[in-house]
C-alpha cells in the first residue's frame, strides 16, 4: 500500500472486509491534501539539500579559486571566422555593400554633399591679471560696499545682502571675488588687515578661533582679496635702484691695449 494510505488509512483490522472497508472511506480530498502536503515537505528537503551543499562549497578552503576559476573552459571552442569579404561585396556599383559597417556614412548616388560649417573658434579670456588691475576692480566695487554692526538691524541688513548677491552671482559657487565682493560677517574685521579668513578676527595662528567660522563663500573672497590688498602693499610703485658697488670697463681694443685693465666705481667700499 502506498505510503501515503498507510498515513490515512489507521488503525487494526482483523479481516480483509474491515480493511477494505477502511480504505475506501478515505475521500478524494483527504488523498488530494495529503499528496500536496507530501510534495511540499519534498521541495523544502531538496531546497535544504541545495543549501547546505552551497554552505559547504563556500567553508571549502578552494571555494574561492573555484568561484576564479569558474568562468574558464580549456575545452570551449572558438568561434568559427567569418569569411573573407570579395571587393565586390564592399562596393558594388561603386557603393559600400550592405554588410559594410561604414555603408550608412556613405551618401546616396546623385546627392549634393553638404558642406561642413566652418566652427568659430573659441577665444578663451588670459586667466592671468596684473595685479593694480585686480586692485583697482577690488577697490571699484567695494566703495559702496557696507559693513554693517553686529545689532539686530545689522543682521537683517546682512542677511539681504547675502540674498542680494546670491541672485546677482548664481554661478559664482566658490565665493567672492575682486568682480563681486562677498558681504561681510557683522562683528568681523576688514579684509586685508591680517584677520582669520575661517572666522574673520584676529588671533594667533594655531589658536582656537575667536567666533564661529563664517561663511565659506566670504572665507573665499577674504583670501582672494586679502592677497590681492597685501601684494599691492608689498609692490613699490616705482622699481629701486639697483646698489652698484663694482664696475670693470674692458677696452675696445684688447689687441693695441693687451695689459690695459681700467676699474670704476670705489672698489669695495660702500655703495654708491
Amino acid at each position: 500500500m502506498p505510503d501515503i494510505m498507510r498515513k490515512l488509512v489507521k488503525g487494526t483490522f482483523r479481516t480483509w472486509a474491515e480493511f477494505c472497508a477502511a480504505v475506501k472511506a478515505v475521500s478524494d480530498d483527504e488523498i488530494d491534501t495529503a499528496v500536496a502536503e507530501e510534495r511540499r515537505i519534498s521541495a523544502v528537503e531538496d531546497e535544504s539539500k541545495r543549501l547546505r551543499a552551497q554552505l559547504q562549497a563556500r567553508q571549502s578552503p578552494t571555494a574561492p579559486l573555484r568561484t576564479a576559476f569558474g568562468g574558464f573552459n580549456i575545452n570551449r571552442p572558438r568561434p568559427s571566422a567569418a569569411p573573407p569579404l570579395s571587393e565586390a561585396q564592399f562596393f558594388q556599383g561603386g557603393t559600400m555593400g550592405a554588410n559594410n559597417i561604414m555603408s550608412g556614412f556613405q551618401p546616396t548616388r546623385g546627392a549634393t554633399p553638404v558642406p561642413t560649417p566652418h566652427s568659430t573658434p573659441i577665444q578663451c579670456a588670459p586667466t592671468f591679471r596684473a595685479n593694480h588691475l585686480r586692485h583697482a576692480d577690488l577697490s571699484a566695487n567695494t566703495k559702496d560696499m557696507v559693513h554693517y554692526p553686529d545689532t539686530p538691524e545689522g543682521q537683517v541688513a546682512y542677511q539681504a545682502q547675502i540674498l542680494a548677491w546670491k541672485t546677482a552671482n548664481p554661478h559664482k559657487y566658490k565665493g567672492g571675488d575682486e568682480y563681486a565682493p562677498y558681504p561681510l560677517t557683522p562683528g568681523t574685521l576688514s579684509v586685508g588687515v591680517g584677520e582669520c579668513h575661517t572666522c574673520g578676527l584676529r588671533h594667533p595662528m594655531g589658536t582656537p578661533h575667536l567666533r564661529a567660522n563664517i561663511d565659506p563663500f566670504e572665507t573665499n573672497y577674504r583670501r582672494i582679496a586679502g592677497h590681492i590688498i597685501r601684494t599691492s602693499r608689498n609692490t613699490p610703485a616705482t622699481p629701486k635702484p639697483a646698489n652698484v658697488q663694482y664696475i670693470a670697463a674692458a677696452p675696445e681694443y684688447l689687441a693695441y691695449l693687451s695689459h690695459y685693465n681700467e676699474e670704476q666705481g670705489n672698489g669695495d667700499g660702500p655703495a654708491v
